[in-house]
Order: C-alpha cells, then sequence, then structure tokens
C-alpha cells in the first residue's frame, strides 16, 4: 500500500477546500440578465460610477451580457469608443446576438469614431441573423439588394426578407409584400403580396396600416363597407403608433 505524507494531504485538501470556495464565490457573483440590464440603467442614465464598476466586474468575469451593456455604457461616453467597440465585439464573440447587431449597426454606419465597414457590418448581421435577428436579416436583405460588400442578387435578397419576415420584423413583411406585388427577386403572387401586406399592418407597422387603408379606399369592391373599414384603421392609428415612425427613419 502507497503511504502518502499528511503534509501532501493536507495540502491536497487545502486546495480542494479553495477551489470550491472560489468556485462558489463566481457562482454567486454571476447574476441573471435582467439584474445586469438593470444595474446598467443605473449606470448608464444615472451615471451610477458603481453600478458601472459591478458591470466592469461582471464583464471581466466573461459574462456576455455584461460585455455588451458596458460596451453599450461606453458608447453613451466621451472619449470611451474604443473601449465601447472591445467590450462589444467580446460580447459578440460570446454570442450575445444583440451585440452583434448593434456591433454590425455601428461598422454599417460608422459610428464611434470607426470607419464605414460593410465587410465587418455584413459579418455581423449574419451573426445575429443565424439567432433569429429580423432585423438583422433585413439589413441582409437591403446589403445584398444594394451590392454592399457583395455583388447585387435580388433573389438572394428576397430570401432575406422572407427569413426577416417570418423573424416577425414588419417593416420586411411589407417590403416583401411589397416585392411579391412586383415581382422584384421573387414570382409575382398577388395572394401573397396581400397576406404580408396584413402581417405587417397587424403589427402596427405605420406605413402598412396607410397603404392597406389607402387600398381599401381605391378599391371598387364593397366601395362603402371598405371606405368604412380604411377610416376605421386610419382612427386605429393612434398618437402612440405615430410616435414610433422615428423608429423607421
Amino acid at each position: 500500500m502507497i503511504s502518502i505524507p499528511r503534509q501532501h494531504l493536507v495540502a491536497v485538501a487545502l486546495v480542494a477546500v479553495f477551489g470550491c470556495a472560489l468556485f462558489l464565490r463566481f457562482q454567486e457573483r454571476m447574476p441573471a440578465n435582467h439584474e445586469v440590464e438593470s444595474v446598467a440603467q443605473k449606470a448608464l442614465f444615472g451615471q451610477d460610477f458603481m453600478a458601472r464598476e459591478r458591470l466592469k466586474q461582471w464583464a471581466e468575469l466573461g459574462l456576455p451580457v455584461a460585455q455588451r451593456e458596458l460596451g453599450l455604457v461606453y458608447a453613451a461616453l466621451p472619449n470611451r469608443q474604443a473601449k465601447a467597440i472591445t467590450s462589444l465585439t467580446n460580447a459578440a464573440d460570446a454570442g450575445d446576438v444583440e451585440a452583434q447587431f448593434f456591433l454590425a449597426e455601428t461598422y454599417y454606419k460608422g459610428r464611434l469614431q470607426v470607419e464605414k465597414d460593410f465587410r465587418l457590418a455584413m459579418r455581423w448581421y449574419h451573426a445575429a441573423a443565424k439567432q433569429n435577428h429580423g432585423g438583422a436579416s433585413l439589413m441582409l436583405a437591403r446589403m445584398t439588394k444594394a451590392g454592399e460588400a457583395c455583388v447585387p442578387d435580388p433573389v438572394v435578397a428576397a430570401q432575406w426578407l422572407i427569413a426577416a419576415s417570418k423573424q416577425g420584423n414588419e417593416q420586411a413583411m411589407l417590403l416583401l409584400s411589397n416585392a411579391y406585388a412586383s415581382g422584384d427577386g421573387l414570382a409575382r403572387d398577388e395572394a401573397l403580396a396581400q397576406y404580408w401586406l396584413h402581417r405587417s399592418a397587424e403589427a402596427d407597422y405605420p406605413i402598412a396600416l396607410q397603404t392597406l387603408a389607402l387600398q381599401l379606399e381605391q378599391s371598387p369592391e364593397h366601395g362603402e363597407e371598405n371606405r368604412v373599414k380604411a377610416r376605421h384603421i386610419v382612427k386605429e392609428m393612434s398618437d402612440e403608433r405615430l410616435m414610433n415612425w422615428k423608429r423607421y427613419q
């Protein structure tokens, strides 16, 4: 039987205890996503220094949502653009879909003092689209149709519109309706054009509501009935919905 010196056993026991304590401490310091986002709100809008420090600690532990939120806090501060990009990239590399989309938008529009880079933008849009981000799929449709970082391809662009629409993006639904109506990258299909127009309107997309109301107003069939429906749609476009116009500019 092999005899192990007592001091070695003590050392092993101490390492095990220390490891367990470190693991438990690590677990205790890993908050839920909503807790991280709550602290981020304090850091961003309340300019709470301690909240920012807590975010930094969580980000250093490798928590993607904390890296993303810290990046967004840095993005709102002067002279912190480089730190914002680093933190957002860490989160995006770790698979945080919102960080991927924000980073894509940053490179597409040239924000945070970075040059516009359509290739990097497309890379991060692709990453977010794989995680069912409808806005990312919509941007891939736009970029593919316009030939930004790729050869223009209306057929592929239409497929990205289909993906974005199925992912719930109401703006993509209207654009897909238009594509089916005009045969842009797809075979013309009036039934599907109407289907996606109504889906977009049901999602309260303002332009779809207006388009549907105008369509009903001008329809020769069921004249008065359709005009009543059109007036009802216009009435339903409340002040709250009109305020949402800014989201689509």
